[in-house]
């Protein structure tokens, strides 16, 4: 079976390092190196990691940054970095199962990524009894690679750090172009023009939930952009969907990917503007479970109430 490169961004991990590290080194599949790029951190990261590379000289490689490039930029220098035939991206502070690597590469098949389901858990590892599943709504059907893409061009599926991607596709995508936030929402997009991204409904890691995260479980802020639409919440996320689909080379895309990716970009426009035309309250109609991700009804009501 190919090489794997797992890759981690740190920056004051001190906390919880080890425990991931701990979790990574005991894969059931070892065929792996871990290639690790410090941000500057002011705490003990550095040493921690530097002992790790010493006790695991043909495991561990760690490199480090002059200044603080934030983690989109550490990524980015970590996928140029990489070696193995296939890309696994971790966090700092997450606990993997002990087959994560091993489901990931027995299911990416022919595409090009691929990500997996995780076990939300507090600061303490004690399970909070929920996955990002069901944080996301991750329908049971999105297998498929325009119903994958529909929902990519409204909300992101792919959880960064149960992705695993080939090297060949994801080294082509760097440096990652101006305008996105974050690497895996990005490279999902990219994957599922090209040569598809899966997902597996089995959680491979525990997703731990702290105030020090970089990228937290978001479920908390959407429902308060919800009850909150005065503040633009729902208008500055379509804003921000228009800017990042608009990047899309459409050179890339069939005849049936240009129409998603175009009725996309008319309906974040669309409510960017608030100017809600009958073909937006149509294509509402019809994608609800991707663009607010559950019942029809409800939605329908609260879109109703807002906008139209």
């Amino acid at each position: 079976m190919s090489s794997v490169t797992v890759i981690i961004a740190t920056y004051n991990g001190e906390k919880y390092i080890k425990e991931q590290l701990d979790s990574i080194i005991c894969q059931s599949f070892q065929d792996f190196t871990i290639l690790i790029c410090d941000d500057c951190s002011d705490d003990n990261t550095m040493s921690i990691l530097l002992e790790y590379e010493k006790e695991y000289p043909q495991k561990i490689k760690i490199l480090s940054n002059n200044e603080n490039v934030g983690f989109l930029k550490n990524f980015e220098k970590l996928i140029k970095y990489s070696e193995g035939d296939y890309i696994a991206f971790s966090d700092q502070d997450d606990i993997w199962t002990e087959n994560h690597l091993e489901l990931l590469l027995s299911y990416i098949g022919t595409n090009d990524a691929i990500c997996a389901n995780s076990d939300l858990v507090d600061e303490n590892g004690n399970s909070m009894l929920v996955t990002m599943k069901d944080v996301l709504k991750i329908q049971d059907n999105i297998s498929g690679e325009y119903r994958i893409l529909t929902r990519l061009m409204h909300e992101n599926f792919s959880q960064g750090s149960t992705m695993l991607v080939r090297s060949s596709f994801v080294k082509d995508l760097i440096p990652f172009p101006n305008g996105i936030k974050y690497h895996d929402y990005w490279i999902a997009i990219q994957a599922a023009i090209r040569n598809g991204i899966c997902y597996n409904p089995t959680s491979i890691l525990h997703y731990r939930q702290h105030g020090g995260n970089i990228t937290r479980n978001f479920k908390s802020s959407i429902i308060r952009g919800v009850y909150n639409a005065k503040k633009g919440f729902i208008r500055k996320h379509s804003a921000y969907q228009y800017d990042l689909i608009s990047l899309i080379d459409k050179k890339l895309l069939s005849e049936e990917e240009n129409k998603i990716v175009n009725d996309a970009l008319m309906f974040h426009k669309s409510i960017k503007d608030r100017k809600i035309d009958s073909k937006t309250k149509e294509y509402f109609k019809s994608n609800y479970e991707f663009i607010f991700l559950t019942k029809k009804g409800y939605w329908l009501r609260y879109f109703e109430y807002f906008w139209l």
